[in-house]
């Protein structure tokens, strides 16, 4: 269920620095839930 959801992305992290495909972001078909879009939220 959560590969439906989600798609494998690089990602920041803190005190590391960018990992590749480390993270997790919403793919195309359920972008309408991403709040960081929807609301202007900045990203950490």
């Amino acid at each position: 269920m959560i590969d439906e959801v989600f798609a494998r992305c690089d990602r920041k992290w803190r005190g590391v620095g960018e990992i590749p495909e480390s993270g997790l972001k919403l793919r195309h078909k359920y972008m309408i839930f991403d709040a960081q879009k929807r609301y202007g939220a900045k990203s950490c």
